[in-house]
């Protein structure tokens, strides 16, 4: 357990997307929470599986067990909590026993384990929003809006342009014009985009270079 609770500290910190491919039994299944973003590849084929972590030593005194199996417990309700889980997840994993395994298919998983963490979507959500210069909440409104409006388009171009035309409020037509002037205008140096895919998400969305990409691109996008 304490294995698993490291890799997925260590890949929440560069906010990984896990995925889970067939079964992601035990272990697995605290490593797959540490995701800010959770896929079943083949959802057919997915499996989480869950049962209460357990001591893999010799006989210990019961002293001894009275410390180290609360003190085990806590730091398995503080990972969870910490990973943006609901305590559902924790109770349904000390509630089975260690010799048992109690399995959630596609349907179950995301019911027990949300695609997104809430944290992290929030901070996404923030981030985007001033790439667009809108609010949170007009930014939620227009995502749903454009997927809604644009989930059936066959051209691709459309379908790629059509949601960046409602994110922007614009029609497709006047988006292209200033999406071109704004791809002629706002460039990086090569310097500065090479170290930005050498840097974390949190360190690329706060640097200078990427601050004056998107307000150039938005000053361009909303005519002013």
């Amino acid at each position: 357990m304490y294995a698993a609770l490291k890799i997925g500290r260590v890949l929440r910190a560069v906010e990984a997307t896990t995925n889970i491919v067939g079964k992601c039994y035990s272990g697995c299944a605290l490593i797959f929470i540490a995701g800010v973003i959770r896929r079943l590849k083949d959802a057919d084929r997915a499996e989480l599986g869950l049962h209460r972590p357990y001591m893999v030593s010799s006989p210990q005194s019961r002293e001894a067990l009275e410390q180290l199996v609360p003190a085990m417990l806590d730091s398995l309700r503080k990972y969870v909590a910490e990973m943006g889980v609901g305590e559902n997840f924790y109770q349904e994993m000390i509630n089975t026993e260690p010799s048992e395994m109690k399995r959630y298919n596609f349907i179950g998983i995301p019911r027990l384990v949300p695609t997104k963490d809430p944290t992290h979507d929030e901070i996404m959500t923030s981030f985007m929003a001033s790439v667009y210069g809108l609010t949170t909440g007009e930014y939620r409104k227009r995502q749903a809006e454009g997927l809604r409006l644009c989930a059936k388009m066959m051209d691709y171009v459309d379908f790629v342009d059509c949601p960046e035309s409602v994110r922007w409020g614009l029609s497709q037509s006047v988006y292209r014009q200033r999406m071109a002037v704004a791809d002629a205008s706002c460039k990086m140096s090569e310097d500065d985009r090479r170290f930005l895919e050498a840097v974390s998400n949190k360190e690329r969305q706060r640097h200078p270079s990427t601050v004056a990409f998107y307000s150039c691109r938005r000053s361009i996008m909303l005519g002013r």
